[in-house]
């Protein structure tokens, strides 16, 4: 009996001499974001829209500041602000034509960790760069409408005609609108080397009326298929589709119309702004420049959301196409001016 209790008394000791051990509390990690106006139905939403994933997935708190961004004393005040605040664990800037404030700062604050999407910055170690192989974006919409504008499958197509003209808007005059035009028009013509695009400068991301007249110039001329990377401008775009009973191609699924959307241009932006906050929340985010397109299905065609039954032979065309892109066989050029002598080395072997 007395060798049970002291057994008893032992193990109550040990209890109560055991040290209890909180569990930490998760990091939480403060990013701050820069970007275009939101409500545009297009790039800078969808972007943002990875923004909110982030938030709702990750431990993450986000401040957010919006911005003219063809302002770009604005857009460096901005980032400026947030890095001299020393509390992020991150700055971000979603855009592809501040490399200059970002790689400044950077060097300025080597201990502040820097993000950019939409564009490339490289041989810093602070920043972390993605974008988009950018005419691997509109290829395959540009195939589809070098098809579809010949005005050989009417019955499928009824808003399409045999005039053989294509209008694309770029927003702004800079190296990633050009590349996007070019992929494009590669595609385009690709399949279809006569065919004729008709190609302008918005001047804006922001300016869905004058977007609109391009449209609808371009429509007087015989277009029946327009698109372009002019962000709120396809807005105007869409609208000039409408009231002419022609084809639309959007760049982001926000504004993908059921009745006048032949396909929708992807590339992928919500998901590489997510993947940049979640490699540092899982502390593997690292400096580097990368570039993603139709192999890493960063860049695709949709064919979601709208209303047209596509026949097998343009699916088969394009699904050929893909693969080829994917292979390496295909090399886009990355400016209009240099559409013509591609095109002279690059046509689809029927």
């Amino acid at each position: 009996m007395k060798r049970m209790v002291v057994s008893i008394a032992c193990a109550l000791a040990v209890i109560s001499f055991a040290p209890v051990f909180a569990a930490p509390a998760a990091k939480t990690f403060n990013v701050a974001v820069v970007t275009g106006f939101l409500g545009d139905n297009g790039f800078n939403d969808e972007a943002f829209s990875g923004v909110k994933k982030a938030i709702k997935e990750l431990n993450v708190k986000v401040d957010n500041a919006q911005v003219n961004t063809s302002d770009l004393a604005a857009v460096a005040s901005a980032l400026r602000s947030y890095t001299e605040a020393n509390k992020y664990d991150l700055v971000m800037y979603v855009g592809s034509n501040s490399n200059d404030a970002v790689e400044d700062l950077a060097k300025d604050y080597p201990d502040q960790n820097f993000s950019i999407v939409d564009t490339t910055l490289s041989g810093i170690k602070n920043v972390s760069s993605v974008a988009a192989i950018d005419p691997e974006q509109a290829f395959l919409s540009g195939v589809i409408s070098g098809i579809v504008t010949q005005g050989k499958h009417k019955a499928i197509f009824p808003m399409s005609n045999d005039a053989n003209v294509l209008v694309y808007a770029g927003g702004m005059d800079s190296p990633t609108s050009r590349a996007g035009a070019a992929g494009f028009m590669a595609g385009a013509r690709y399949v279809n080397p006569t065919v004729q695009i008709i190609y302008t400068i918005v001047g804006s991301y922001s300016n869905p009326v004058a977007a609109k007249e391009i449209a609808l110039t371009g429509f007087k001329r015989g277009a029946d298929i327009v698109t372009g990377n002019c962000g709120a401008g396809a807005l105007g775009l869409l609208e000039a589709a409408k009231e002419q009973k022609a084809y639309f191609i959007s760049t982001s699924p926000s504004t993908t119309d059921p009745n006048f959307s032949l396909c929708t241009s992807v590339k992928k932006t919500d998901v590489f702004v997510y993947q940049e906050i979640e490699a540092l929340v899982k502390g593997t985010w690292k400096g580097g420049a990368v570039r993603k397109g139709i192999k890493d299905g960063a860049c695709d065609v949709s064919l979601e959301g709208i209303k047209i039954k596509y026949p097998q032979d343009i699916l088969d065309i394009v699904s050929a196409v893909r693969k080829d892109v994917v292979a390496g066989k295909i090399i886009l050029p990355k400016d209009p001016r240099d559409l013509d002598e591609w095109t002279k080395a690059n046509q689809l072997k029927r």
